[in-house]
């Protein structure tokens, strides 16, 4: 049975050591006293009193060995031969034996001390560290050494040893600890204190200094300073109960929060917990207290609070529906909008299902309640609350339609959103709704609105299709004519009354490539490609375009490009090419005399594969009011708004040319006095190659082509078939006319044809349908594909990619000048 009141095994060792050490002093003290030499057993035991000074010395947990006057061992007892020497070592080993001989002295450096003893002066060591004892090992030691003098005389001595290793390694153990407990101490963020059953402080740790301002040594000693005092004046009625009750009843734990005042007059909150202190006999020893600074959660608390008392009136005044449903679909919580969207009070409302409380017709049929049952499988807010429980994940943006069959009632369309959250560890959902029928009800407008504006474009797009195309094929046969006309034998009145009519249809031409063109860029349809081109070979075409003009009104036209400009660019050519034809066209309409003069300029040098390039076109004309500039690039407008307008024009051109410009990311600008001319400059960026470029040989025009082709041309229009036959025939091809895609067909398959030239819009069947059939049937028979040029009036945004993806090798719009068809026949039948 263990004995619960025996001191711990520390204890016994420190009694233990006490009484061995009393035993060595009154030894000690009675050698001393001896007037003479005390008996001691000679090396044979004999001597007075050998019997009795054999049992003390062998009985004393001490190691001890006696030495004559020369320093040689006499004596040693039986404890250091079974302790010290672990019983390996017999007597023999150490008699006769000088003290300077001893192994384990000689180990731990005490050759010196030794000496000192044998010669007579005392030998004193609390703690010596013997590196090797006789026996072997280590050990720590307390070395006592007692000279003995007979008639004054040095005649021997005695040497006692005892093993300290426990006491050094307990002392250590302790030091540690005691360390560690310090530097804890020390470095506690809490303000710990001890205080005895007197009420002084026994000890402060030093973090008061960090919570209460106040040194750790201010509250220590007899007139130390209380805790009281520094306590809030509020606080200080609870601080005195607290400890009044803490010490009459001397609970074992106690808590409470209060405040201090720092010297600087700053308010700190605590939290303050104490313990009693009772010693191994049950005696009372004080209290144990620990402060921690608890200002900042204080405030947080506070603020929270403060937060919560926001969000709660948001939460009531919010004119958004919010309800909290439990895992049955219960309303467990609700605000103000909801209670007032539903229409009745929070009474009646929490506790029921969403179903009942909304009125859901659906709910009725529900055996066991709204969400369980087959009646509400699509509904989407019971749906809402199963998912965000299911998965705790939030759902955003999803409608709901609440359908009310009873009278009066409205359906009420709702945005709803959900999250999942924990109320005092039971799973909630949170429902939030917004009330959209407006909403919905005015997208519904607008969607209504959109459809008719589409309808209505696509309407204006029909209308801009077929009146392109009504007004393209009579324009092809005038145009036509008039080309084979100057093919004849004309007298010099004739040919000018034919060039003025070619003219005239051009214009028109162009008017009409205008209008559409405004039409793909508002309906967003336009292209920017990125092809390399020459900027020498564009100016090129810009000069022959208009040199003729030029001349008719003798103005010089010059082309002038930088030498600094690549000689390849990387961009949209034909747009460039569309923009400057624009620019020179406007000068060369509104200048009588002078110049017209187009530049091209790098701005900066080539970086990283890029280049911006600025063309200038400068004429002498007749200038543009700078109140004017910003209606210049509106559509069908002009500088000249009367009806005797001087200068003939829809008022496109300029329109096209900026948000061509824009299109291509550049910009456009004006410089123009009235009077004394007009410069435009539009900035447009541009890629450079990244390989070195080639030139390509021009197609060839239709008299280049390989002559004696059988070319089947599909048209309806009389003055279109003679006008075709006439110009190919010219060119030494051999033609075939057809009225419809049917014939077309029939004819391709009696007759081998190099090429068919088909009209889109025939009566019977379209060329489109006509097409189809022929590709069909090469593709059944494995025959190569025959070339078919789709000769059309159709000319609106996207209608060659249509066609080409219908089975057409090319196309050509009319009307089809001399050049552009014969360019497409060059292209798509090579020369052998």
């Amino acid at each position: 049975m263990n004995d619960s009141s025996a001191p711990p095994p520390s204890s016994r060792l420190e009694q233990d050591l006490i009484a061995a050490r009393a035993r060595i002093a009154e030894l000690e003290k009675r050698l001393r006293s001896s007037e003479a030499r005390p008996a001691m057993p000679g090396p044979d035991g004999s001597g007075p009193n050998a019997a009795v000074f054999q049992s003390l010395v062998d009985n004393l947990p001490l190691s001890i060995m006696t030495f004559d006057r020369t320093g040689r061992v006499t004596f040693v007892n039986r404890f250091h031969l079974d302790t010290f020497a672990r019983g390996r070592l017999d007597p023999e080993f150490f008699l006769g034996r000088h003290l300077t001989e001893l192994p384990g002295l000689v180990s731990a450096g005490l050759r010196d001390e030794l000496e000192g003893l044998i010669r007579g002066r005392s030998l004193a060591l609390e703690s010596v560290f013997v590196p090797r004892l006789s026996a072997g090992g280590s050990a720590w030691q307390s070395v006592r050494g007692i000279p003995l003098r007979e008639a004054g005389k040095v005649c021997g001595g005695i040497l006692i040893r005892e093993d300290v290793t426990g006491r050094k390694q307990a002392e250590s153990a302790l030091r540690e600890s005691e360390q560690r407990l310090r530097i804890i101490a020390d470095n506690t963020h809490d303000w710990e204190y001890w205080r005895g059953p007197d009420g002084k402080y026994v000890w402060v740790s030093p973090a008061s200094r960090e919570i209460t301002g106040l040194a750790p040594d201010v509250f220590l000693g007899d007139f130390g300073l209380h805790i009281r005092s520094v306590i809030h004046p509020d606080d200080r009625r609870s601080w005195l109960s607290h400890l009044d009750e803490a010490d009459a009843m001397r609970p074992a734990h106690r808590e409470m929060e209060f405040r201090i005042v720092r010297p600087s007059g700053e308010i700190v909150w605590v939290s303050h917990i104490c313990k009693a202190i009772y010693d191994a006999d049950g005696k009372y020893l004080g209290r144990r207290g620990c402060n921690r600074d608890i200002t900042a959660r204080k405030q947080a608390e506070t603020e929270l609070q403060a937060t919560l008392t926001e969000l709660s009136a948001v939460h009531k005044s919010a004119p958004v529906v919010m309800m909290l449903f439990d895992e049955e679909t219960r309303v467990r919580k609700l605000n103000r909008a909801a209670q007032e969207f539903i229409g009745r009070s929070e009474e009646g409302i929490l506790g029921r299902r969403c179903g009942e409380v909304l009125g859901c017709p659906n709910h009725v049929a529900a055996q066991q309640g709204c969400g369980f049952g087959q009646a509400c499988p699509t509904c989407s807010l019971s749906g809402v609350i199963r998912e965000t429980f299911a998965d705790r994940q939030s759902r955003q943006n999803v409608e709901f339609w609440l359908l009310r069959d009873e009278p009066g009632g409205e359906d009420r369309c709702l945005l709803l959103s959900a999250d999942y959250l924990e109320v005092q560890n039971e799973p909630r959902v949170l429902v939030c709704a917004l009330d959209i029928t407006r909403q919905k009800a005015v997208e519904e407008s607008l969607l209504r609105a959109k459809e008719e504006a589409e309808a209505a474009n696509r309407a204006k797009s029909e209308f801009l299709a077929n009146m392109s195309h009504e007004l393209r094929t009579p324009l092809n046969g005038v145009m036509g004519m008039m080309q084979l006309l100057q093919t004849t034998r004309l007298d010099e009145e004739q040919d000018e009354f034919v060039s003025m009519a070619l003219r005239s249809s051009d214009r028109l031409t162009r008017l009409l490539s205008d209008i559409l063109d405004i039409s793909k860029i508002e309906a967003g349809k336009v292209e920017i490609v990125h092809e390399a081109f020459s900027p020498a070979e564009l100016a090129e075409s810009v000069s022959d375009l208009f040199s003729l003009a030029a001349r008719e009104k003798s103005l010089p036209l010059s082309c002038s490009l930088h030498p600094d400009l690549p000689p390849r660019l990387v961009g949209d050519a034909a747009r460039v090419r569309q923009i400057l034809f624009n620019l020179v066209g406007n000068s060369l309409k509104f200048t009588e005399s002078g110049a017209i003069t187009l530049e091209m300029t790098p701005l900066g040098s080539p970086q990283d594969g890029a280049l911006r390039v600025l063309f200038s076109v400068h004429d002498t004309g007749i200038g543009i009011p700078s109140d004017k500039f910003g209606e210049l690039f509106k559509p069908f407008v002009q500088v000249e708004g009367s009806y005797t307008r001087r200068y003939q024009g829809a008022g496109l051109g300029l329109a096209i040319v900026k948000r061509l410009a824009e299109l291509m990311d550049g910009s456009i600008f004006i410089e123009s006095e009235p009077g004394r001319g007009t410069s435009m400059h539009v900035v447009l960026p541009f890629g450079l190659p990244a390989a070195p470029q080639f030139n390509m040989p021009a197609s060839s025009r239709i008299g280049e082509t390989r002559p004696g082709l059988r070319i089947l041309v599909a048209e309806d229009e009389p003055s279109n078939q003679l006008y075709m036959r006439r110009i190919l025939e010219k060119a030494g091809h051999i033609v075939f006319l057809v009225n419809n895609g049917c014939q077309a067909v029939d004819a391709w398959k009696e007759g081998a044809f190099d090429l068919i030239l088909m009209d889109i819009q025939m009566p019977v069947m379209g060329g489109t349908e006509a097409v189809r059939l022929i590709r069909a049937e090469e593709a059944r028979t494995g025959s190569p594909p025959v070339p078919i040029i789709a000769l059309t009036a159709y000319a609106m945004a996207g209608d060659r990619e249509r066609f080409m993806a219908q089975g057409m090798t090319d196309y050509v719009g009319k009307p089809a000048g001399l050049d552009a068809l014969g360019t497409v026949i060059a292209s798509v039948c090579r020369r052998p």
